[in-house]
């Protein structure tokens, strides 16, 4: 039988499996601004009882419904996401919290694997892996407990090809990095594209090197990159154990916060007295603040489209922003020298990447053969079914 392209496997919306329909998507008037609301924001109105969760979900869902066909930030949504927003409407009518994310939604990346009961597969852009069944991720264990609606995945990579593939097919391909003048660069950039457009209120990314912090710099967003280590990594699909980790992506420091707080293992790290949102303060008397040079340490230009005019202007703002930070600041030092990357160099190859391509193999084949109902059992037999179904695996 004829190998069918992935791209076919998606609906209009470019969502594979379950879509919702809504018959006046044109016509309806949104109960809330889906683009400019925070977690802050939402539970503010649940708590007034101005909405219901099962309100919230529904527009996302028609936000993507409208959007995802151009933006291809999300690749598939959970069937169950409204009775889900339906139980915990239920629930706050009885008094019953959960916690801090209670009938909230969120939308976490391709590669943390969800519970078999919300109907969403978990592939990391891989086609081989569709049908696979993982054990969920530890970290949605602990959304889920916090009263989070899981109602999506992100797109792993929305720069054409997705990333596990790419790595699948380029083990030994150094310096692949995967950009293209539409990403915000990085595996979590359907995250970020995603928040940024208000397709979602919050995300969940990971990041190896940069896929956190770069496309929600770009995109406009908050995040951390938790220390390795403080954030469960077990059922999440692996490049390096050694770096991987995942974080919050969100439109607020406070969103951030929150749910950075949900995802740590506490007893893996001193969180403040309450939580991580509750040390922010307006005070400035005791941060001290280092920043470098914004025209030498600035994004690549193979990274970017080149425009003098935006260039321009980003540096100007920056060296505002700066001046403004140096005003506040109990201590401010500019310019803070930085070793070149020359220095982390091996042979004349970046030592980070050199480890992660080491790493990718063990971890994956080990990543693999974990999986019930699966293709492939390790990295190699990832390659080479890729390689015998390129028509359907690799898509355009």
């Amino acid at each position: 039988m004829a190998s069918t392209p992935a791209s076919s496997l998606l609906s209009k919306e470019k969502l594979a499996g379950w879509v919702p329909h809504f018959q006046d998507l044109s016509k309806h008037v949104s109960r809330f601004n889906t683009l400019t609301a925070s977690v802050q924001f939402l539970r503010e109105e649940l708590n007034s009882g101005r909405l219901q969760s099962t309100h919230i979900v529904e527009e996302y869902q028609r936000s993507i419904c409208v959007y995802n066909e151009w933006l291809g930030a999300i690749y598939q949504l959970a069937p169950g996401a409204m009775d889900r927003a339906r139980e915990l409407d239920s629930m706050r009518k009885k008094g019953q919290i959960l916690g801090p994310l209670h009938g909230i939604p969120i939308l976490v990346k391709d590669n943390i694997a969800t519970p078999k009961d919300l109907g969403m597969g978990n592939t990391g852009g891989a086609v081989a892996l569709i049908g696979s069944e993982p054990n969920g991720a530890v970290i949605v264990d602990k959304l889920i407990e916090a009263g989070a609606i899981i109602y999506g995945a992100r797109t792993f990579g929305v720069d054409g090809l997705p990333q596990l593939v790419k790595l699948s097919l380029h083990t030994y391909a150094e310096d692949w990095t995967g950009a293209t003048v539409m990403n915000p660069l990085g595996s979590s950039s359907g995250c970020a594209i995603a928040v940024s457009a208000g397709l979602a209120p919050i995300a969940v990314g990971t990041e190896t090197d940069g896929s956190l912090v770069t496309p929600s710099t770009r995109a406009s967003l908050y995040t951390v990159k938790p220390t390795h280590g403080l954030v469960d990594i077990t059922n999440i699909i692996p490049t390096s154990a050694r770096y991987d980790t995942a974080g919050p992506m969100g439109k607020t420091v406070k969103d951030v916060a929150e749910l950075l707080n949900v995802l740590v293992n506490h007893s893996k790290t001193d969180v403040p007295q309450g939580d991580y949102a509750s040390a922010m303060t307006t005070s400035w008397d005791d941060i001290k603040v280092g920043t470098l040079d914004p025209e030498k340490w600035r994004m690549s230009d193979e990274f970017v489209k080149p425009v003098p005019q935006a260039t321009k202007d980003i540096l100007e703002l920056t060296k505002a922003a700066y001046s403004k930070v140096q005003s506040l600041a109990k201590s401010y030092h500019d310019n803070l020298p930085l070793r070149p990357l020359s220095d982390f160099e091996l042979d004349g190859r970046n030592a980070t990447q050199t480890l992660m391509v080491a790493d990718l193999k063990g971890d994956m084949d080990n990543y693999l053969g974990k999986l019930e109902h699966n293709k492939v059992k390790s990295l190699e037999e990832l390659i080479e079914w890729n390689k015998a179904h390129a028509k359907e695996a690799l898509t355009d």
